[in-house]
């Protein structure tokens, strides 16, 4: 769309049905998997810093500020806790490389995350070009279990390099 300043026009928005979070394998050409189940991806906030550059002969007695760094945090994705499911649990398959013991190697997001693993990862939307970006699993948490709601895994993936100039 072009610029709508002065313009009445039909709005537009996006949902995610048909999205997916998928994780690459490490072969060449590279592999994407997707993650079982996915309700939810809410993207981390681009936090910049503010540095305070202020001296006793400020003008105007007002403090100056200096643009920093940018922070990403962590997404957040939430999906049906799957034990079984290769892509969610430790032991792999469905897609993802068997857990091998020995070479400490292959697995799904639990086993990524013990491990540290640095990946590369990617955000499809339907119709639309994915966003790719580097992470690491920094967090997993299986939900409650019970017998009234259904029980969830929500997974924090830190970005490890720049991205967000991929988001268009």
């Amino acid at each position: 769309m072009a610029d709508v300043t002065d313009t009445f026009y039909e709005g537009q928005a996006e949902i995610g049905i048909g999205a997916q979070f998928k994780i690459g394998l490490g072969d060449s050409p590279e592999t994407f998997v997707a993650v079982a189940d996915m309700k939810s991806a809410k993207p981390g906030k681009l936090d910049g810093q503010i540095h305070d550059k202020s001296h006793t002969r400020s003008p105007k007695r007002t403090r100056e500020k200096k643009v920093g760094m940018i922070d990403q945090a962590a997404w957040i994705f939430v999906m049906n806790w799957r034990a079984d499911h290769g892509s969610q649990n430790n032991a792999g398959g469905d897609g993802f490389d068997e857990y091998d013991e020995e070479a400490d190697t292959g697995g799904g997001l639990l086993a990524m995350f013990l491990r540290g693993d640095e990946l590369n990862m990617q955000i499809t939307r339907v119709g639309k070009d994915a966003i790719p970006f580097r992470g690491s699993v920094s967090g997993y948490e299986i939900g409650e279990i019970s017998i009234d709601n259904l029980t969830t895994l929500t997974v924090e993936v830190t970005p490890l390099a720049a991205f967000a100039h991929l988001i268009g």
